[in-house]
Order: structure tokens, then sequence, then C-alpha cells
């Protein structure tokens, strides 16, 4: 599927533009886990240091069995385009993560 092709992906997208948010988090549950930029390999994140610190308080005060990283780091398959990267590299959004947590 091309980019924003799927409805729900243009809604995020026009809201994301729209509000201009400091941060974006991504709410899932299922696996533990505390994800950062980005789904793909060989795309670093240059904000690697201050997401992983913001990202080890959470897991410190409320998580500590969730894993933590950059998204294809932890769950180790492609997911390319993700609205947490597409927030990070495409809108600005520098705070932007997803969090899978039950």
């Amino acid at each position: 599927a091309a980019p924003l092709s799927q409805w729900e992906a243009q809604l995020i997208n026009q809201l994301l533009t729209d509000f201009h948010p400091d941060t974006l988090i991504d709410l899932h549950s299922g696996t533990e886990a505390l994800l950062m930029p980005f789904g793909m390999p060989g795309h670093p994140n240059p904000d690697t240091e201050a997401h992983r610190a913001f990202l080890s308080e959470i897991q410190r005060r409320h998580c500590p069995e969730c894993r933590l990283g950059g998204t294809w780091e932890v769950e180790q398959y492609p997911n390319p385009g993700t609205a947490v990267d597409h927030a990070y590299k495409a809108l600005g959004v520098n705070s932007a993560f997803l969090w899978e947590i039950h």
C-alpha cells in the first residue's frame, strides 16, 4: 500500500498536522515494550539518547518488565511507516513513541 493510503492513516496525519503536538504516544496492547522510532534497520534515530532516557524513566516507574528501544531493535521485524515514524520524521514530533502495554 502507498503511504497514507488508508483512511485511518489519513485521519491521524491530518490531526497531527492540524494540532502540531509536542508528544505522540501511540498506545497498543499486546507485548510489553516502550518503543521509539524507527521501524526499519539502517535508519538511525538522532534523538536515541534522549528518547532512551525518557523511556527508561517510564520503564523504571511503571513497567519494569517492558522491553525498551527502537521498534526495529526490539521487535526484530520490519515495520516501516508507522504513525510514530511518520510523526517523528515527516511532521517533526520529536517525542513520538509507541507503548505496547497491557
